[in-house]
């Protein structure tokens, strides 16, 4: 079938672009594209939340300098993705970046480790520091949901003979549930829109 346009009869097939579709999906680098998409998501979402969760444990607690630690904690997820590209590039190029330098003079190494050598150690890279730009993001969302539980929650569950691990089980997991998913859905479409970082730290 066909159909017609400014006076030009176009193949219907043609016209809705299936045939655009139909050789992307024979394309094998688009299936290797998508799935490190899909694993670079799936790490990404998972490192996220468990530091992020972490880091808002730890906050929550009360000890010295813990204001300052909560407005240090904005600093990396206040910068811009290029700028956090190029602060890594720093951080990890394979000459004279600052960590291999650290690791040289702690005898850790005798050469230098490139992080980008091949594409699975340059992936993992790429989502940890991906991580670190996010992750204190997710923190503050679970920070401010911590903040909302009742202590007489804790109070109670402390009572009954609650430990540290089980008050979290018990009592801080079902509070946090729609932080958590607000978490999951926020970190998943942040890492399907992440493209700078990877251009800046690989150039592609």
């Amino acid at each position: 079938p066909a159909i017609e346009l400014f006076g030009v009869r176009v193949p219907l097939f043609r016209f809705i672009g299936l045939q655009n579709y139909a050789r992307i999906f024979a394309d094998p680098l688009y299936w290797s594209s998508l799935w490190r998409t899909v694993y670079f998501v799936l790490a990404f979402v998972v490192e996220a939340v468990l530091v992020g969760l972490g880091m808002a444990l730890v906050l929550n607690e009360r000890f010295v300098g813990r204001p300052l630690m909560r407005s240090c904690l904005l600093i990396p997820w206040s910068l811009s993705r290029v700028v956090v590209g190029l602060l890594w590039v720093g951080i990890l190029d394979f000459e004279f970046g600052a960590l291999n330098g650290v690791l040289h003079n702690l005898g850790l190494i005798d050469r230098s480790i490139s992080f980008f050598k091949d594409g699975w150690s340059a992936l993992n890279v790429l989502v940890s520091v991906y991580m670190w730009n996010q992750a204190p993001f997710a923190s503050l969302l679970f920070l401010a949901g911590m903040q909302s539980i009742s202590e007489d929650m804790y109070a109670a569950a402390e009572v009954d003979g609650a430990g540290y691990w089980q008050r979290f089980g018990y009592v801080t997991l079902p509070a946090l549930r729609p932080i958590l998913f607000l978490v999951l859905v926020l970190a998943t479409v942040n890492g399907f829109l992440m493209l700078d970082l990877i251009y800046v730290l690989t150039m592609g």
